[in-house]
């Protein structure tokens, strides 16, 4: 490795300066690439709803809590290897690669033995985090090689982007909790929900998508689903009562529990997946759970070895994010969007085609 890339560098980047700011271009100092690192000029980013979260503050403790200065988020990457540490093997410069929302684990403890690395005591996240590290709305991002994961040929930058996070927070709960042949109900089809509906239709499970926009249902079944539910109608949740054996709960914003409870078979699983801000906090009625067996529980992200066979999945089965494309200059509209639940149903920026000022 060169010394030019054992210095630090300056890299350009979208930053937010103070919760709910508008996100303006700008520069950070990033640290020396390790021998374990490779850097990635960035192609395409995906907006997640957590990038949302992370600019707004909603999810710090309270509203005292300090804010990141600044905050350069984006966790949904692709781009290409251009240089790498001196012990890297996994990847090589030139090769295309994916990073989603996890830049190490400790490898050690329990959690990271037994392949569940997202609940780590230790993670570090993309951005954020303990190092304050900086995310994907940049030119290039400098990454543990472990954590930058080989794409398809048959998934496009644009496609392939959201797959880093949503793709894989909604492949590993399905594959972990549904049993073969099983019923499952997506609570939420948006941003997560659209994927987690194409995953488990391809995955050979009976799918309901659930939601309270009736507009939703073309949708919902244009994306396979077997049924659609209004979660707004009592009767129409009524005949779907006591059938599923998962409900999996996409929604990040105020939800009732009981109405998702009550679609569940005895011994049923609602696993969660949305995760919203501080002033909307989930009820549960234990009688819901203690009375019928069943099982209350979350899931984040998934295993490290999990996306690279779910990036093969989308491409073998044809699971698609629906998108919409923006330029990297109108990054501010496309957050927006999100905000306003305007998005159909993720947003990926052009990084690549940004001209960054000198």
């Amino acid at each position: 490795m060169s010394d030019a890339k054992r210095q630090k560098c300056t890299i350009p980047c979208f930053s937010a300066a103070s919760p709910g700011a508008r996100l303006e271009e700008s520069t950070y100092e990033d640290r020396p690439l390790s021998e374990t690192e490779v850097e990635v000029e960035i192609t395409k980013c995906g907006v997640c709803h957590t990038d949302i979260h992370n600019v707004d503050g909603g999810w710090r403790p309270d509203a005292a809590a300090p804010f990141a200065d600044p905050v350069v988020a984006g966790h949904e990457i692709i781009g290409v290897v251009r240089s790498v540490g001196a012990a890297v093997t996994r990847v090589s410069v030139g090769q295309r690669v994916g990073i989603g929302p996890q830049r190490e684990c400790c490898g050690t403890c329990e959690f990271c033995k037994d392949g569940v690395q997202s609940i780590c005591p230790s993670i570090l996240k993309t951005y954020l985090g303990a190092g304050n590290d900086k995310g994907g709305f940049a030119r290039s991002i400098r990454m543990q090689s472990e954590w930058c994961f080989r794409v398809p040929d048959a998934l496009s930058d644009e496609l392939a982007a959201p797959l880093l996070c949503a793709g894989i927070t909604t492949y590993a709960p399905l594959k972990k909790h549904v049993p073969s042949g099983g019923r499952v109900a997506v609570v939420g089809v948006g941003g997560l929900g659209h994927l987690a509906v194409q995953f488990a239709r391809a995955m050979g499970f009976h799918v309901t998508g659930v939601s309270t926009s009736e507009s939703k249902r073309a949708d919902v079944l244009q994306l396979g689903a077997h049924d659609f539910v209004n979660s707004a109608d009592a009767a129409d949740m009524a005949r779907l009562a006591r059938s599923q054996d998962v409900v999996l709960s996409t929604v990040c914003g105020k939800a009732e529990l009981a109405g998702y409870m009550a679609l569940l078979k005895p011994r049923g699983v609602l696993c969660l997946l949305g995760l919203p801000d501080r002033q909307f906090p989930f009820h549960l009625d234990a009688r819901d759970v203690i009375l019928t067996h069943r099982w209350v529980t979350g899931s984040l992200l998934g295993p490290q070895e999990e996306y690279e066979e779910m990036l093969q999945f989308a491409a073998d089965h044809g699971v698609k994010p629906q998108i919409e494309r923006f330029a990297l200059k109108d990054i501010n509209v496309a957050f927006d969007r999100v905000r306003e639940n305007k998005v159909r149903y993720r947003c990926v920026l052009d990084v690549a085609g940004h001209t960054w000022a000198e």
